[in-house]
């Protein structure tokens, strides 16, 4: 059993058990404006208490409609579904996003060798007044730095991110979940 600080517990309302895993449409003539699934709106409470001790997620739903055995088998096979999709398409993004970064930092390291070779010409131009010759140089050394700042970035930064959410993902698909009428008013 998971310690409670590291369990996310979300509780939702939901018309039909399938607006788990499908945006209802809005409507707002009768006061629905929700048009994310119950799944996009568990992982968004869940990002926004993210931490890496984060063990499972909980979900209590309120429905209106109280579902068949055969619709709750169904939505846990969806979650099943939706994780394996998402794992995939997360696992490409990571993939896509290091392969990127690795041209990047290549590209960003030609780049900057290429900057300060300009920059040590421009450092010993006699022609030059000593200022300019000190801002050229600089300006080169400093051109050449710049561009590493993506290739840093996709490679220490980007990928979190995708992680997380692949983190969610699957937390999802084991999800313990209770449904509960709706209380009267």
């Amino acid at each position: 059993m998971p310690d409670p600080k590291t369990v996310q517990s979300v509780s939702l309302r939901l018309a039909r058990l399938e607006e788990l895993v499908v945006a209802p449409e809005p409507d707002p003539l009768s006061g629905q404006f929700e048009e994310r699934s119950g799944v996009e709106r568990i992982l968004d409470a869940a990002r926004a208490n993210f931490n890496r001790r984060l063990a499972a997620i909980e979900a209590q739903l309120v429905l209106d409609e109280q579902p068949s055995p055969e619709e709750r088998r169904k939505i846990d096979d969806a979650l099943k579904a939706l994780w394996r999709y998402q794992e995939g398409r997360l696992g490409e993004q990571l993939v896509t996003i290091r392969r990127d970064g690795f041209r990047a930092l290549a590209k960003g390291c030609i780049f900057l060798l290429i900057c300060m070779a300009i920059s040590a010409i421009a450092g010993n131009a006699t022609i030059l007044p000593d200022l300019v010759q000190s801002l050229v140089s600089e300006g080169f050394i400093i051109a050449g730095w710049v561009a590493l700042w993506l290739p840093m970035e996709l490679l220490l930064y980007e990928w979190w991110p995708v992680s997380r959410d692949r983190k969610l993902y699957r937390m999802i698909a084991e999800m313990k979940y209770s449904i509960e009428a709706p209380r009267p008013a």
